[in-house]
């Protein structure tokens, strides 16, 4: 019960600013940290740094913290479990990014692409713009398909499909300008 007395007033003083009785708080709940990073290291979790690492990033996080006016232990905690939890949902998105291609270049939908032209192409947000683009116009996303993926000429999509050229020319205008708009944004 003395230490979270003592804790208590140290977050006091914390708030009224003393920078003593912050370091003096951050050595006292550094344990609490690195049991709340152990947590959140469970299997599957999504992150992959040693929990010490994750408990000094909760540690500058919360020390930088100005603006809450922290009530006691229990409050400190519960913000420093909310911010393990963001810290873990940013390192599981950024792998996640990576895994699924997030260092790949974008391809710039302004110039006529083609699959020999040398550029990485994230192929899979591509296809899932393409998936939402077939709810507004399917016939561009065929044109898409046949000239981008496919390389056939315009001629030869408007062929394919039985479109008029300056059909298919309109359907590939329209579609990659709105495949430059989704994947830009």
């Amino acid at each position: 019960m003395h230490e979270a007395s003592d804790t208590t007033s140290l977050i006091r003083a914390w708030n009224r600013g003393s920078a003593d009785a912050g370091e003096q708080l951050m050595a006292r709940i550094y344990p609490d940290l690195q049991q709340l990073a152990r947590r959140a290291m469970l299997p599957g979790s999504g992150i992959s740094c040693r929990p010490s690492d994750l408990a000094q990033d909760l540690y500058l996080k919360l020390a930088d913290q100005r603006d809450v006016s922290w009530q006691d232990r229990r409050h400190l905690l519960a913000v420093a479990a909310r911010l393990c939890r963001r810290i873990v949902l940013d390192h599981a998105r950024h792998r996640r990014r990576l895994k699924r291609g997030g260092h790949w270049q974008r391809v710039d939908f302004e110039r006529d692409l083609s699959c020999e032209s040398g550029t990485s192409v994230d192929v899979l947000a591509v296809d899932q713009a393409l998936s939402r683009l077939a709810g507004i116009d399917a016939s561009a996303v065929e044109v898409v398909k046949l000239h981008f993926f496919g390389g056939l000429s315009l001629e030869d999509c408007g062929l394919v499909l039985g479109m008029a050229r300056a059909t298919v020319v309109r359907r590939w205008r329209f579609a990659r300008s709105w495949l430059h708009r989704e994947l830009t944004a």
